[in-house]
């Protein structure tokens, strides 16, 4: 449905794309690098596993590493945990329509799939309710918001980004933004000097804050959800009256 609706709207666009990037496997982006020669990272091919030799590792206990650290240790690696890092890839990947995208498009393709997922219900849903009918004007504008800072030193070309590069992207401007929250609040607090102990990693999931979020954001979802399904079911009610007063006439 998405892929039509874009399609219809916007059929001078050409899909720009690399054969084959939005689909490289995230498996081989696995946290590779280790201390070398005077400091310097180096590629390990063949890193140790605490699991055994061929041994399958759980998403979730599986890093992707999108920023090395410094030379000196001084700032250590961002990592992202592997199920959130896919899940960001999947994600985009159903946005850019598998297609890697010139990064001005990226962001209106974003605003406009967040817009469609909060007005088209999905084909199995049997209540006919859209999958996000609590996102509205201000939510799709914040998300469009941050693809564009994330990728604002490509907003101005048409190399395509592909959805990796996204992803690394969205995590570190997360990263940043979050690091420049907490030193305004703890600006009476905290020292300003010495690097910052998280570095640009993103807050973790099990930051009480960011659960606290996450709740009412579920909180408030389920709400207009069932909402909009007792609407739909009353609505449907009252045709059926309506039909059956027209038969017994």
């Amino acid at each position: 449905q998405w892929r039509r609706w874009w399609a219809q709207r916007h059929r001078g666009h050409r899909r720009l794309a690399v054969a084959g990037t939005a689909r490289v496997a995230t498996s081989m982006l696995q946290r590779l690098w280790r201390g070398g020669v005077g400091g310097q990272a180096t590629y390990d091919p063949n890193p140790s596993c605490n699991y055994g030799s061929g041994a399958e590792v759980p998403p979730t206990l599986t890093h992707y590493q999108i920023l090395p650290g410094s030379a000196d240790g001084s700032a250590p690696p961002v990592e992202i945990r592997g199920d959130i890092f896919s899940f960001c890839r999947k994600q985009m990947l159903e946005i850019t329509q598998d297609y890697a995208q010139p990064a001005s498009i990226v962001v209106q393709m974003t605003r406009d799939w967040c817009g469609f997922q909060s007005i088209a219900p999905p084909p199995d849903d049997p209540n006919g309710v859209p999958r996000h009918p609590e996102w509205d004007f201000n939510t799709c504008t914040g998300l469009a918001q941050l693809v564009a800072l994330s990728l604002r030193a490509d907003l101005q070309g048409s190399n395509p980004v592909d959805s990796m590069n996204v992803c690394k992207r969205m995590f570190l401007t997360s990263g940043a933004l979050h690091r420049v929250d907490f030193l305004v609040k703890k600006a009476w607090t905290v020292g300003a000097r010495g690097p910052p102990a998280g570095g640009l990693a993103p807050v973790p999931e099990d930051d009480p804050e960011q659960q606290k979020l996450v709740e009412e954001a579920m909180r408030w979802a389920n709400k207009v959800y069932d909402r909009l399904k007792q609407q739909k079911q009353a609505t449907a009610a009252v045709n059926k009256a309506k039909a059956a007063i027209r038969a017994a006439q």
